[in-house]
C-alpha cells in the first residue's frame, strides 16, 4: 500500500517522525532531498562550537549559522572527515534537517 502526506511547517516534526518512512523535502518547485527518515538523520550530524574553529570548513555545512556563542550547523557525515574535540556534536531532527537545507548559503 503507498500513502502520501503533505508536510505543514506548523505540524510538528515528531508525527513526521513516527509516521513517515520517507521524507522529500520541495522547497521553491525544487527537489531538495528525497530518503528514507532514518537515513536523512543518520547521515547528518549538527554541530555546535566556537566561531574560531570554522575557518577552512564552511564548505563542509549544508548550512550554518553564527550567533555570540559561536555557530551552529548541519553537515553531512560523509563530508566532514576529523571532527575538533571542542564542537560538540548531535543527532539532527528532521525538522532541523529541514530548516538548515532552507537556509543553505
Amino acid at each position: 500500500m503507498v500513502s502520501t502526506a503533505c508536510y505543514s511547517p506548523h505540524i510538528s516534526w515528531l508525527m513526521w517522525k513516527k509516521i513517515s518512512d520517507y521524507i522529500c523535502y520541495i522547497h521553491d518547485g525544487r527537489l531538495i532531498f528525497c530518503d528514507a527518515t532514518d537515513n536523512l538523520i543518520s547521515s547528518h550530524i549538527m554541530l555546535k562550537g566556537p566561531s574560531t574553529l570554522l575557518d577552512g570548513v564552511e564548505d563542509k555545512f549544508v548550512s550554518y549559522k553564527l550567533n555570540r556563542y559561536g555557530f551552529e550547523g548541519i553537515a553531512k557525515k560523509d563530508t566532514l572527515g576529523i571532527i575538533d574535540s571542542n564542537i560538540v556534536q548531535d543527532k539532527p531532527t528532521i525538522e532541523d534537517i529541514m530548516l538548515f537545507y532552507n537556509k543553505r548559503r
